[in-house]
């Protein structure tokens, strides 16, 4: 056997410590992490491979990075037959800014594990140079690999308007999933964003261009990043304003719509007391019974003591009374 696949052999065999990759892998690749290290290969149920690297053979620590791809885009050079554990595996993930080539053993139950190494495309740096960047360094030309950004995407941010990004945002534009089509999803859903930090920030908190489309036709349209970013947070979705709308709350502010889901204004509280008659509620007063923990039926039994419809004050200086006693 050759030198070279008795050391990867060594990784494989050392390297038996099963982790729980998304849970300990940050979502932004490592500063240390350089373009030759260590590697694990899982396949996943929904035919997608995730890879989890790292600069250790043992795959722990602070510098591990893990990326997810298609099958389909690994190029196999050598490849295990069945289940098997022991057998050389080889494959290669070609991308724009170059190639990161895979060389191991399958251990077994669709795992992979040995050495990878990238070699940086010369192509690539020509590209962006044409687009006005300097040459980027290795290590973050492997970044830029892993995160699969290519000149597709630099082209389609100069034709929203955005200014031109550094490398290091590109960089982090790719750890974090934003690529061509997440970039132009968002724009065809209507959001006007012309700072490549605001689709970062949208990646992060799971804001997908579908949310994007349905916030603006419940009534949420242009909205500043940061107030959509904050609307999604506390958990407003389209479900939720309809369901406030069926109960009598239509046009509500952001502010307004996210103090009533962060209070616990849920659909039923709010029909409760649409169906018990108090129209004179506003969304701001069902926020304070709630506070108070005042539900629709005391506010019934209120109702019919004072022969007419009470306030929301009315009904806190009630709520307060009775637990005086």
């Amino acid at each position: 056997m050759p030198q070279p696949q008795r050391s990867v052999l060594r990784v494989a065999r050392r390297a038996l410590l099963t982790i729980a990759a998304a849970a300990l892998v940050p979502s932004v690749l490592p500063a240390q992490l350089g373009p030759r290290g260590y590697f694990v290969a899982r396949d996943q149920d929904s035919g997608r491979v995730q890879l989890t690297l790292s600069e250790r053979a043992d795959i722990v620590g602070d510098d591990i990075a893990a990326i997810e791809v298609g099958a389909a885009e690994l190029r196999w050079l050598v490849r295990a037959a069945g289940n098997g554990s022991g057998v050389p595996v080889r494959f290669a993930l070609v991308r724009e800014a170059g190639t990161i080539t895979f060389e191991g053993f399958a251990l077994g139950r669709g795992e992979m594990r040995g050495e990878y190494r990238f070699s940086a495309s010369s192509g690539y740096v020509s590209e962006l140079a044409r687009r006005g960047f300097l040459r980027p360094s290795g290590a973050d030309q492997f970044r830029l690999a892993l995160g699969n950004v290519g000149p597709a995407l630099i082209d389609e941010l100069n034709a929203q308007g955005f200014p031109q990004p550094t490398i290091a945002q590109l960089v982090r534009m790719g750890m974090r999933g934003v690529d061509l089509a997440y970039a132009r999803g968002v724009a065809d859903a209507g959001m006007r964003v012309r700072d490549v930090q605001d689709l970062i920030r949208f990646r992060e908190h799971g804001i997908t261009p579908e949310y994007i489309a349905d916030m603006r036709r419940a009534g949420y349209a242009g909205l500043a990043p940061a107030e959509l970013v904050r609307l999604k947070d506390h958990g407003v979705d389209p479900v939720y304003v309809a369901q406030l709308a069926a109960a009598g709350y239509n046009a509500i502010s952001p502010d307004d719509v996210v103090r009533a889901r962060a209070h616990g204004v849920d659909a039923g509280f709010a029909f409760n007391f649409s169906r018990a008659g108090f129209t004179n509620l506003s969304l701001p007063d069902l926020i304070l019974l709630r506070d108070h923990g005042i539900d629709a039926g005391f506010a019934k039994r209120l109702r019919d003591r004072m022969k007419s419809l009470p306030s929301a004050e009315d009904l806190v200086q009630a709520k307060s009374q009775s637990e005086r006693g």
